[in-house]
């Protein structure tokens, strides 16, 4: 027995009783892993379980080798059984995954509490997000959101039914339903009889699963209705009955035949006896709701597929550099007259293997993952309805896409949307839409410039560590309104709310100074891409800066390529402070389109694009590059005078000599040669970096060769301002670089 000792359970036999039970469960669970960690491990984790760990209420926050996790602290009652708990802890923490469920990771216990653990998601509850909705300038949680919630939990609660023989929730209400940050519904929180209730006698197997259809029918009466204690007050089907006439919340814009039809499975809930109805039926009911209703949530007709051919170009790999794969390698195109168009593993394998080869990642692709069918949202201007058919998360032009047993919602495309694939809330893959009427020429849809407000800063740090995509706003030709209502989770990843392990003053909270809708932008008409101009009208009542001037609520100002937008808030000094900054970019189409050879092309046969921390960050992106010429080009503060007086940020310049480098033609192509002798450079090219001196030979560059340059450091490590590069691009290249 010695061996089994345990000094979080306080005497061996509870080991040995946790053995057994693990025994009596069969094959269906392993006795290698029952889920129970050493208390010591979990005060460690949590700092003793200090203030500073607490997430509120009895839970504390802490990692678990490197994995966020979610502590929950149990004080145990006087008609608590440590074998009843054991039992109920190994049966949760041993749950198979299922989309819409979040059980417990770990447990453990001491003389006086239980502890349970679960991963740590970073997303409101249901109950948040009612409270917030019904709030002044409140986020919006429309109906189709509740009913996904609805349905989401009832296919949650039919799955645990089914899963094991203790598959009952005990803890059911909107907080104990969360948001991932892709949006996913999750269903955590699991309670343990004889813990939480110790105030109410012990209930039979068949008594809590009534009390449990119960509580699912007074959780779909909060969502329904504007008064939550009403809600939790009705018992009787009488008074049920009478709330069938009654106001509906006004802020969800419930429509009046789905109202009534939820309220019906409510009453079916809340007058549930011994034996109750199945959650299965329950669940099947609620997702043919959601198949009946879910098309007045999407606006458009059916169209015909004959006349439109679509295409999709990878954009981003979190495993491959896609700028370095030839095009028939990255992209696809499907045939008119096919639809509905599916894709997944099982219709593009060769494609997704090449641009995500790890397998482990690979498989969060389903094997059919969405379809696509035409749909028309006016005359001669086509678009596609997305259905996901996977309960793997996605995110389409931003939103994420919630799905699983109970339903899917649908979403209109349009040429230009982008659809990306996610794993533990990360985006791994994103896909760009082409999509036009008649015959597909690949040519044609890519010569079109996109434009997107790309972060730059956030809280005074550069963000550089998301991937491209999760700090971008792609921005539509019709309009881009901007906020926390349009690009969900966008603003949650670049302004993270602090934790309280952050002393107070260390870091201000930001994200609620962005608005549900911050402010629109529209481009203007006329002029070439790139210089083009947007018009952009703040709606908040916080302000933002375009270009140092402050743009009240309610006004209107212009901006063009290469401008910065920041979102800024007046300290207690009355100084504007930014905390937000997004830049203007044009993007390139999915394939750049050469151009045919004219005199000027032929004379720029390359061109130097500078980037870097050390680039202020209100210079124009259209002054950052400097053409090249046949013969070559020498850069320094002598020949790019203004360039280099307005660019950098102060005590950059002092590092830079009047020629500090040149490029020079060779025989078949350019090379570099350092000319300065009070500072070193670099030359990169993929992970590998050369340090140059001027005594070095020239050294031949490549398109997408990086030029590093010095801009001091001291022995202590001290007194770096920034980085500084210069790109080398040949004729064709595209803007990425950017």
């Amino acid at each position: 027995c010695e061996s089994l000792s345990d000094s979080s359970f306080g005497h061996p036999i509870q080991a040995i009783q946790r053995q057994l039970i693990l025994e009596d469960m069969g094959a269906l669970f392993s006795s290698q892993d029952d889920g129970h960690l050493d208390a010591q491990l979990l005060r460690a984790a949590t700092g003793q379980f200090s203030a500073s760990s607490s997430l509120g209420g009895a839970f504390h926050f802490g990692k678990l080798d490197e994995r966020k996790v979610a502590v929950k602290v149990l004080k145990r009652s006087a008609s608590f059984e440590v074998q009843a708990f054991i039992k109920r802890a190994v049966v949760l923490c041993s749950i198979s995954p299922h989309a819409h469920v979040l059980p417990p990771i770990r447990w453990s216990q001491t003389e006086s509490k239980s502890f349970v653990v679960y991963e740590r998601i970073d997303g409101p509850t249901a109950a948040t997000r009612l409270e917030r909705s019904r709030s002044a300038n409140g986020e919006a949680f429309q109906w189709v959101e509740r009913l996904r919630v609805v349905a989401s939990t009832a296919s949650a609660l039919s799955y645990l039914s089914n899963c094991s023989n203790s598959g009952l929730h005990l803890n059911l209400k909107l907080s104990s339903i969360m948001f991932d940050r892709t949006g996913q519904v999750k269903l955590t929180d699991f309670g343990f009889q004889g813990l939480e209730s110790s105030s109410l006698p012990e209930r039979t197997e068949a008594e809590l699963q009534v009390a449990e259809i119960r509580d699912f029918g007074r959780l779909i009466l909060e969502l329904l209705l504007p008064d939550m204690a009403l809600a939790r007050q009705v018992s009787m089907a009488a008074e049920l009955r009478e709330l069938l006439s009654s106001p509906l919340d006004p802020t969800a814009s419930w429509p009046a035949a789905l109202a009534k039809d939820l309220m019906e499975v409510a009453l079916t809930c809340l007058s549930a006896s011994s034996p109750p109805p199945g959650m299965t039926s329950i669940a099947e009911q609620l997702m043919q709701l959601w198949l009946q209703h879910r098309d007045g949530a999407v606006g458009g007709d059916p169209a015909s597929s004959d006349d439109m051919t679509v295409g999709f170009e990878c954009i981003y790999s979190s495993q491959v550099d896609v700028s370095n794969l030839p095009d028939n390698l990255k992209t696809w195109v499907f045939a008119p007259k096919e639809a509905p168009w599916r894709i997944g593993r099982q219709h593009q394998k060769e494609t997704f293997v090449r641009l995500v080869p790890d397998q482990k990642l690979c498989t969060c692709i389903a094997r059919t993952h969405l379809e696509l069918r035409p749909e028309t949202l006016a005359e001669d201007f086509p678009a596609l309805r997305l259905q996901p058919t996977s309960n793997n998360p996605i995110v389409v032009d931003g939103k994420p896409m919630l799905l699983g047993p109970s339903g899917s919602e649908d979403a209109i495309l349009q040429n230009g949307s982008k659809i990306s694939f996610c794993y533990r809330d990360e985006i791994f893959l994103t896909l760009r839409l082409w999509l036009k009427k008649g015959r597909f020429d690949p040519e044609e849809a890519p010569s079109t410039a996109g434009f997107a407000l790309i972060c730059e800063a956030a809280q005074g740090s550069s963000r550089d560590d998301l991937p491209m995509e999760a700090r971008s706003i792609m921005l539509k030709p019709s309009g881009t309104a901007v906020g926390r209502q349009d690009q969900k989770g966008f603003f949650e990843r670049l302004l993270p709310i602090p934790s309280a392990s952050q002393s107070l003053g260390a870091q201000r909270e930001y994200l609620h100074c962005v608005s549900r809708k911050h402010f629109e932008i529209k481009a203007l008409s006329g002029g070439p891409p790139q210089q083009q101009r947007f018009e952009v009208l703040n709606f908040s009542s916080n302000p933002i800066m375009l270009a140092d001037n402050l743009l009240p609520e309610g006004k209107k100002a212009t901006m063009q390529v290469g401008d910065s937008l920041q979102f800024v808030v007046e300290d207690e000094a009355g100084t504007i402070v930014p905390y937000l900054t997004l830049r203007l970019h044009m993007l390139a189409g999915p394939k750049a389109v050469e151009a045919p050879a004219t005199e000027e092309s032929l004379s720029e046969p390359f061109s130097l694009y500078l980037r870097g921390s050390a680039v202020r960050q209100d210079f124009a992106e259209s002054k950052r590059s400097i053409p090249g010429k046949p013969s070559g080009l020498t850069v320094g503060r002598l020949h790019q005078h203004s360039l280099h007086e307005k660019a950098f940020v102060d005590g950059v310049l002092g590092h830079i000599s009047r020629e500090h480098f040149s490029i020079k033609a060779g025989k078949d192509d350019f090379l570099l040669t350092p000319l300065s002798q009070n500072a070193p450079m670099w030359h990169v090219r993929g992970d590998r970096q050369q340090r140059l001196m001027p005594d070095d030979a020239a050294v031949p560059l490549q398109d997408k060769d990086v030029i590093m340059l010095y801009t001091g450091l001291a022995a202590d490590g001290s007194g770096n301002f920034g980085t500084l590069e210069w790109v080398f691009r040949t004729r064709a290249f595209g803007s990425d670089v950017a």
